[in-house]
């Protein structure tokens, strides 16, 4: 019962009051602010304005999937990309990689946020034109297991995504870039490249922070509920 009442009065509140709470907990075991000085020194290394990112973040949290509006850390391994987000998964109850099947996206339309980490699309995974109208903010129906749903998911939610990658997403045909057609996959990501990667003897071995990460993107926009 205790569980079900704190259940529903999450369900009550927002993903930014959610953010917002976080402000008040402690750091990760082990942290002592370390998560958030290491957070700003991976993004000033690959000249990427703190500011920017922050407000980048708060943007899709607030208002959800759309042109823009997913927010995707593209560059090379050892660069920080899963770091920055990772706290995503402390935070919100998250849907993270979906599994190459028929039914890949089962449990998304339960999730606070989706998390897509070293993403690589395949058709496999999502169709294309699907994949376009999920990262749009628009109605899409994900195919669902009938042995345990009557009917397909149906995905209307404002749920943010983000996601890493090695590169931007682009759609070929017989290995031929179709340029119009990854245009529109372009336009719907807000895409922050690195590439300076970490040296193993730089390299920390931190959980991620709440706590740090809710200080970093809501201190950096102080202004954005004015």
């Amino acid at each position: 019962m205790e569980h079900l009442e704190e259940t529903l009065k999450r369900q009550n509140k927002s993903r930014m009051e959610l953010l917002h709470e976080c402000l008040a907990e402690e750091c990760s075991d082990g942290c002592n602010r370390q998560w958030i000085t290491c957070a700003k020194d991976v993004l000033i290394r690959n000249g990427i304005s703190v500011v920017k990112f922050a407000r980048s973040i708060v943007e899709s949290l607030d208002k959800g999937r759309g042109k823009y509006r997913n927010v995707m850390l593209v560059g090379p391994t050892n660069c920080g990309k899963t770091f920055l987000l990772n706290p995503l998964n402390v935070i919100y109850n998250t849907f993270t990689n979906p599994a190459p099947s028929s039914f890949a996206w089962v449990g998304a339309e339960k999730a606070e946020c989706i998390f897509l980490n070293d993403f690589r699309w395949s058709a496999s995974i999502i169709t294309w034109h699907d994949f376009l109208l999920l990262l749009e903010g628009q109605l899409v129906h994900l195919p669902a297991p009938k042995t345990h749903y009557a009917k397909d998911i149906t995905f209307n939610l404002d749920t943010p995504i983000f996601a890493t990658s090695k590169g931007p997403i682009v759609f070929s045909r017989s290995g031929i870039v179709d340029e119009r057609e990854t245009d529109m996959m372009a336009v719907r990501w807000n895409v922050f490249t690195f590439h300076t990667q970490i040296a193993l003897s730089e390299q920390k071995d931190l959980l991620p922070c709440g706590r740090c990460f809710a200080e970093l993107v809501l201190g950096e926009n102080e202004g954005y509920w004015q």
